[in-house]
C-alpha cells in the first residue's frame, strides 16, 4: 500500500531538513504564541553534505522518451523543481545537473533526471506507439522436452509431484547421514530450517511424507529438481538435475517390489536397454550400458526416525544427466522372428544377496548370441531351502534368427549358461 510513510522510507530523509524545520517552528511559535528568540542557533553537525552532479545527455534523454524536447525546455523544467542546471564544456548535448539536498535520496543517475523530464513535459505529450521487431524465437531443448516425458510418465503410473524448497536445514541433513560441510551455506538463511542449499532430494521428500503420512498410509511421489553440489570458496555451485522416486508403505518387501516396477516400467517408456543391477549396503547400485544410471535403496530406520516416518520407505535416486545420455527418443525396431523359439526353465539355490537382474545378466552373456530373453518365474525362502540362501525360478528363451534351432542345440547352451552360473555363484540346480 502507497502511503506516505512508505515514500519516506524509500526515498530517505535528508538530514538538511532539521535546520530547515526547526526555523519554521521558531517562526510559527514566533507568529502564534508571540516566543522571543534567547539564543542563536548552533548546528553540531556530525556529517558533511555531500554535493551530487549528474552529466545528463540530451540524445539519451530524447532516445528513452522518443520525442526530441528542446534544451531550453529541459533546463527550465529542471530549475522549477530545484536543480541546479548549466551546460558542459566537453559536448553541447549534455548539461550538468546538480540535484538539491532534499532529492539526494531519490535521484540517482540519468534515468531520475529523465523521467522528472518527462513528468514536466506531460505524459500526454508522448507519443504512444507499439514496440516493433520481431519476437524472439525460443530453441527447443532437448533436456526440457525428456523432463517433460519424465513427468508425463510418473503421473501416468499414478506417482505425485512434489516441489521441496532448495534451503534444508542442518537437522535434516544430519538426519539423512550427510556432512553438512559438504553444502553450501546461506550467509543471511531467513530461518536455522533453512541454513544450506540441498546437495540431495531426500531430505525435502522425507520431510514431505512425513508430514503426509497421517491423511496417506500409503503413498508414491516424485522429485525432479537441481541440487546444489559446491565447486570451491568463491565459485557458483554446480546445479545438476536429480529425479528422486519414493515409495512408502506398511510392508517394506511391497514397497520395495512397487519401486522396482516403477523403475522398470520407467525404463522401458525411456527405451533404456542393457539395465543391470549391482548389490550394494541396502539396496542395489543401477546401471545402463555399463554406466551408472543411480540407486535404489530401502531408507533406514535411523534416517526415518528423526522425521517420525512410521512407514516403509524405499527411494530410487537418479542423475537426469545419465537418464538423457541412456534414453532413446525412438524404441529401437526388431524385426519379428521367422522361427521358433525354445524355453527352458531353470530352478536354482542361490545366496540371498544376489539380484535376479545379475543372475539374467550371466545367463545372457553366457548363453549368447543364442539367448533371447531371461524371465523371472518365483522365489523363495522357508522350510528345506537352506538360511542364507533362496530358490529362485527362471525361464530362458533361446532362438536362432537364422534357423529353427533343435532343442539339442538349445540344452547345449542352456547347459553353458548354468555352468557359468555355478561358477560365478555357486549355485545349486533344484
Amino acid at each position: 500500500m502507497r502511503s506516505e510513510s512508505s515514500a519516506l522510507y524509500e526515498k530517505g530523509i535528508s538530514p538538511e531538513n532539521v535546520t530547515a524545520a526547526l526555523l519554521r517552528a521558531i517562526e510559527l511559535a514566533q507568529e502564534l504564541a508571540g516566543a522571543k528568540i534567547a539564543c542563536k542557533l548552533i548546528d553540531e553537525k556530525a556529517y558533511k553534505h555531500k554535493e551530487q552532479e549528474i552529466i545528463l545527455d540530451l540524445e539519451n534523454v530524447n532516445r528513452a522518451l522518443g520525442v526530441k524536447i528542446k534544451p531550453g525546455e529541459i533546463k527550465d523544467n529542471l530549475t522549477a523543481l530545484g536543480f541546479d542546471v548549466s551546460s558542459t564544456k566537453s559536448k553541447k548535448d549534455e548539461l550538468k545537473v546538480g540535484v538539491p539536498w532534499w532529492r539526494v535520496g531519490d535521484i540517482e543517475g540519468q534515468h531520475d533526471l529523465i523521467e522528472e523530464i518527462a513528468r514536466m513535459h506531460g505524459y500526454h505529450n508522448l507519443p504512444t506507439e507499439l514496440m516493433t521487431g520481431a519476437l524472439p524465437k525460443v530453441g527447443n531443448s532437448a533436456d526440457y522436452a525428456l523432463e517433460d516425458k519424465i513427468k508425463d510418465i510418473l503421473a501416468g503410473f499414478g506417482l505425485t509431484e512434489v516441489y521441496t524448497y532448495s534451503f534444508i536445514s542442518e537437522k535434516q541433513i544430519t538426519a539423512c547421514g550427510i556432512n553438512p560441510a559438504e553444502h553450501i551455506k546461506i550467509a543471511n538463511p531467513l530461518s536455522i530450517d533453512f541454513e544450506y542449499m540441498r546437495t540431495s532430494l531426500l531430505p525435502g521428500v522425507l520431510q514431505v511424507i512425513s508430514e503426509n503420512q497421517g491423511f496417506y498410509p500409503a503413498g508414491r511421489l516424485f522429485d525432479l529438481s537441481k541440487v546444489y553440489l559446491p565447486i570451491g570458496a568463491n565459485d557458483l555451485a554446480n546445479e545438476p538435475f536429480k529425479l528422486l522416486v519414493a515409495c512408502y508403505g506398511a510392508e517394506v518387501d511391497a514397497v520395495a517390489d512397487e519401486a522396482r516396477g516403477l523403475f522398470d516400467g520407467l525404463a522401458e517408456r525411456l527405451n533404456i536397454s542393457k539395465v543391470s543391477f549391482k548389490n550394494i549396503d541396502g539396496g542395489a547400485e543401477i546401471s545402463a550400458d555399463g554406466k551408472k544410471l543411480g540407486e535404489i535403496k530401502i531408507v533406514d530406520n535411523k534416517i526415518l526416525s528423526p522425521f517420525g516416518i512410521k512407514k516403509a520407505v524405499v527411494v530410487i535416486d537418479l542423475d537426469f544427466a545419465a537418464l538423457a545420455e541412456q534414453s532413446r527418443a525412438v524404441a529401437p525396431y526388431y524385426p519379428i522372428a521367422k522361427f521358433p523359439a525354445i524355453e527352458l526353465d531353470l530352478s536354482m539355490e542361490i545366496d540371498n544377496v544376489v539380484a535376479f537382474a545379475e543372475v539374467a545378466n550371466v545367463a545372457s552373456d553366457a548363453g549368447a548370441p543364442l539367448v533371447e530373453k531371461v524371465s523371472f518365474l518365483s522365489v523363495y525362502q522357508g522350510e528345506k531351502v537352506p538360511e542364507g540362501k533362496k530358490a529362485l525360478a527362471i525361464r530362458v528363451v533361446y532362438r536362432d534368427l537364422n534357423k529353427t534351432l533343435e532343442l539339442a542345440e538349445a540344452q547345449a547352451t542352456h547347459d553353458k549358461v548354468v555352468a557359468e552360473l555355478k561358477k560365478s555363484y555357486n549355485i545349486a540346480v533344484r
